[in-house]
């Protein structure tokens, strides 16, 4: 037992000590629901086959605004100690269309009967293409650019490709709680391979993730769960997203989430909070979660988010899940 706390003492500082840099990974409100793009350790949690895919359109009065996808399905392995996920992600902001797979590995460690220590690997792969075509009638950006700039013809020859990198996690969790570290990107990798060396290539940075969520059962037939996550890389400020939701009847999920401001200097309306979204989701049954949030912004934007997710369990032959999992 100590020396597995030794251990995830260790894992914390390594991952917290390392450099962290500003955000580049895609936002999503529902992050709740599932947790493996964020943090491999996630994999196999289940305890069934587990399939989700989300849709999110953000800022939707805005041309050429972030537009994500993503499908992710994973699982224990026989012997119920590895678990094995894999993610496919698309994202598309401005003239950026990034296509992204994962795979993940997880091993859980039960420290006692409710509680388990999750230890995650995950190996990635990018690929990034850019559409400069889609600049051509904005403000006459082409006209006004410097095109011997040779970060510019970089980017005009779509000369991104594929990128290689990988990430780790760990996750304390029982049915009632969960507290995770992970840093889905450890490497900081160039964006261009091929520019001249007097040249800095931009680079995909180092993203800090910690989350935690806790279950609470009240006397009545309602059941309340907190989640938090913070987000932390260099040269920008840490980012926190806060939501409560509340599953009623063991039918109606209702939540409300707060995001802080995603960057310094923004025009804010309402203080330190740059969004707000109402979270809505049926428990279909035990097996099948459907989700649905709107987020507004407080800032000067004032354009508004969509986000549909879905979840389903796939029972295992020795497992029978009688009750709706909360993470």
């Amino acid at each position: 037992m100590n020396k597995i706390l030794k251990s995830l003492i260790i894992m914390i500082a390594l991952l917290l000590t390392g450099n962290v840099y500003g955000q580049q990974e895609y936002t999503i409100t529902q992050y709740h629901l599932n947790a493996l793009p964020l943090n491999p350790a996630y994999a196999g949690i289940h305890k069934g086959v587990s399939v989700s895919a989300l849709w999110r359109e953000q800022w939707t009065a805005i041309a050429g605004a972030p537009s994500t996808q993503f499908f992710s399905i994973h699982s224990p392995l026989s012997h119920r100690y590895a678990s094995l996920g894999a993610v496919l992600f698309k994202d598309t902001r401005g003239v950026k269309t990034e296509y992204t797979g994962y795979l993940s590995y997880a091993y859980r460690i039960s420290l006692n009967q409710t509680t388990q220590l999750s230890f995650g690997l995950q190996l990635n792969m990018h690929n990034f293409s850019n559409d400069i075509s889609r600049l051509e009638n904005q403000r006459g950006l082409i006209q006004n650019t410097d095109t011997s700039d040779p970060l510019f013809q970089a980017f005009a020859n779509d000369e991104l490709g594929f990128k290689f990198n990988f990430g780790t996690g760990i996750l304390l969790h029982s049915d009632k709680y969960y507290i995770g570290v992970s840093v889905p990107r450890l490497l900081n990798s160039k964006f261009f391979d091929n520019l001249d060396t007097s040249v800095e290539s931009p680079r995909l940075l180092r993203h800090l993730f910690l989350s935690a969520g806790y279950v609470i059962n009240t006397n009545s037939d309602v059941v309340l769960k907190p989640n938090l996550l913070f987000k932390a890389v260099q040269n920008a400020p840490v980012e926190f997203d806060i939501n409560l939701n509340a599953l009623l009847a063991k039918v109606l999920w209702l939540g409300v989430s707060f995001r802080s401001e995603l960057s310094q200097g923004s025009e804010k309306l309402a203080g330190p909070i740059e969004s707000v979204a109402g979270i809505l989701g049926i428990q279909v049954n035990p097996q099948l979660l459907i989700g649905y949030s709107y987020d507004f912004t407080t800032t000067a934007i004032s354009t508004n988010t969509h986000e549909i997710t879905l979840n389903y369990i796939f029972n295992l032959p020795t497992n029978k899940i009688l009750t709706p999992r909360y993470f």
